[in-house]
């Protein structure tokens, strides 16, 4: 085929193989958790990686939108932008929770294998940092729209923005 995408699913697969044959004498299983290492760090292919990142703007933009329209705050969502009165907040791939995504997941990646945990409890410690992730960018784009409505203060940018997403992600 010539992928260098089908050659390194290949090399993952080779790895979680080696690692499955391998014993961890201590906790008395085998090695196989490790592969998930390797494994997240795969690109999906066809531009699935695009689409996630799309979805995942919108998601967050929706229930963001969704929950400061409950908590009284006047503003008006089109598309992946927040528009208050005298500012627009563009969610773009950073604040839709792409970086933290993925920094999540490779945290939950080590805790499987630092705790060395079987496939069933790591399928879910994967699917709740995905909730996680997504439940903390939802907290980011509110508090950055809150910060503005009440305080006229921009975390949008800066800093302030930086500091507010390593807040959130701790």
């Amino acid at each position: 085929i010539g992928s260098a995408w089908c050659v390194y699913l290949g090399f993952v697969i080779y790895c979680f193989t080696i690692a499955r044959t391998c014993l961890d004498a201590e906790y008395q299983t085998n090695l196989g958790y490790l592969g998930l290492l390797l494994a997240i760090t795969v690109r999906p292919p066809l531009g699935w990686d695009g689409e996630l990142i799309g979805g995942l703007q919108t998601l967050t933009t929706k229930v963001g939108s969704r929950i400061l329209e409950f908590a009284g705050y006047l503003h008006f969502r089109e598309g992946n932008v927040l528009e208050f009165p005298g500012k627009r907040f563009l969610v773009e791939e950073a604040c839709s929770g792409v970086q933290s995504f993925f920094a999540v997941l490779f945290l939950a990646a080590l805790i499987i294998c630092g705790y060395r945990r079987r496939w069933l409890h790591g399928t879910l410690v994967l699917l709740s940092a995905a909730g996680f992730a997504g439940f903390m960018n939802v907290v980011r784009i509110c508090t950055i729209s809150v910060a503005w409505a009440d305080f006229d203060y921009d975390l949008s940018t800066g800093w302030q923005h930086d500091t507010l997403g390593y807040i959130t992600l701790g």
